[in-house]
């Protein structure tokens, strides 16, 4: 079953280890976006390094998905 089926509130993706995101990466955080917020779901993203945190900036992914500067952030303002 997919993770979007169960519908969680909330998925946090850490991205500390990750140093290049490609347009399908940004794809598939959207597409992943998309079916979590059908059912009041949301995404957050935390821990991004400067290349990537500038590649969400450029593409505004930073204006739909939440990003985050570490896991306490994240989930400090999680939905209920």
């Amino acid at each position: 079953m997919p993770l979007t089926a169960s519908h969680p509130p909330l998925v946090v993706f850490d991205l500390a280890d990750l140093t290049f995101i490609s347009s399908l990466g940004l794809s598939l955080l959207m597409e992943f976006q998309r079916g979590l917020n059908r059912h009041g779901g949301q995404v957050r993203l935390v821990n991004p390094k400067p290349a990537v945190h500038d590649m969400l900036k450029k593409c505004r992914l930073d204006t739909v998905l939440i990003v985050a500067p570490s896991m306490d952030h994240a989930l400090a303002a999680a939905p209920a």
